[in-house]
């Protein structure tokens, strides 16, 4: 990484956080069956640095649409509580529709190219995001990825609704790299999309920063794009491989003047505890027993007064259970 992008990095922002849960939905196909799929990656860091509530969604290839839209129902619930962000990101394959409109579309190494390829129109999706009451990002990894905003409806926005697009409508993805892959037996290097590594790079060393400051969605994407720049410009202007396509941010909220959406390492979930009157009463049925025992040794087990007076030492010292 670059000296400017290190700098980038290293400043903190007066970001507010206001979020108690964030959710996050990875979506990929499942005919893209690259067995270290970034997805995979991406899971990891806002599942494990971040301890988001992340899971990947695989899209079928069979009533694609309705697949995907099933799985954001049922999530939509949870999504009710108050101060609760959810996170849509999509890495995959991308065009556009004859209406202008974009669509998703599967693809990967391994699909077979005879075979027409199942794909959905992306606006359906973020229709239904969009009525949600909750705050929303969406980060579209795909070519033509900001051809999301030409169907973006405003007036539908009840949360802030932000988006981050790998690139330009009509152009294709910044340029990918090969990595070599530890799985051995399997194709030696894999395919890593420059976007969503410099995503997954970005969030990382984020991740790691002293006091794990909030920053915010337009910072993101500026930490993202010095990134490309940092790693592919040289590489193009010595090849003389074309032009470098930036990431596009943009905002689909009906409020624009509030402001951007913010991230932040959550606090690992503690284990529950129980309520104090509860422990209060175990201690004190435990004392009853003492006392009963040593009135009559007959009238309790030995084992029952083992366990409960490990039980007792663990409420005492503040142990969990």
């Amino acid at each position: 990484m670059g000296k400017y992008a290190e700098e980038g990095l290293s400043r903190t922002q007066n970001v507010e956080y206001q979020y108690d849960k964030v959710f996050v939905l990875l979506l990929r196909w499942q005919e893209d069956r690259q067995s270290n799929h970034p997805a995979q990656d991406l899971l990891k860091v806002f599942r494990d640095s971040y301890h988001f509530d992340a899971s990947i969604i695989t899209i079928c290839s069979y009533n694609s649409l309705e697949s995907v839209l099933s799985r954001l129902r049922d999530i939509e619930e949870n999504l009710k509580q108050k101060n609760t962000l959810l996170i849509v990101a999509y890495i995959g394959h991308g065009g556009m529709s004859l209406d202008k409109s974009f669509s998703v579309c599967a693809g990967g190494i391994d699909f077979p190219g005879w075979l027409p390829n199942p794909s959905f129109e992306w606006n359906k999706v973020q229709e239904e995001l969009q009525k949600m009451e909750n705050d929303i990002l969406i980060i579209i990894d795909a070519c033509n990825a900001a051809g999301t905003i030409v169907t973006a409806d405003q007036s539908i926005s009840k949360g802030r609704n932000e988006v981050i697009a790998a690139c330009p409508y009509n152009e294709t993805t910044p340029l990918g790299f090969w990595t070599p892959k530890s799985i051995s037996g399997s194709r030696s290097s894999a395919y890593q999309p420059c976007f969503t590594s410099a995503l997954i790079d970005v969030l990382t060393q984020k991740s790691l920063l002293d006091g794990t400051p909030a920053f915010s969605a337009v910072n993101l994407h500026l930490e993202i794009t010095k990134m490309i720049i940092d790693r592919c410009y040289t590489e193009l202007v010595l090849n003389n491989s074309g032009w470098l396509r930036q990431p596009v941010y943009y905002r689909i909220g009906q409020d624009l003047q509030e402001s951007s959406i913010s991230l932040k390492v959550l606090k690992e979930k503690d284990e529950p505890q129980e309520d104090s009157r509860l422990q209060s009463k175990k201690i004190q049925e435990f004392k009853k027993m003492l006392a009963n025992f040593a009135k009559d040794q007959s009238d309790i087990d030995g084992q029952e007064l083992q366990e409960l007076f490990k039980e007792h030492m663990d409420l005492t010292s503040g142990k969990k259970k």
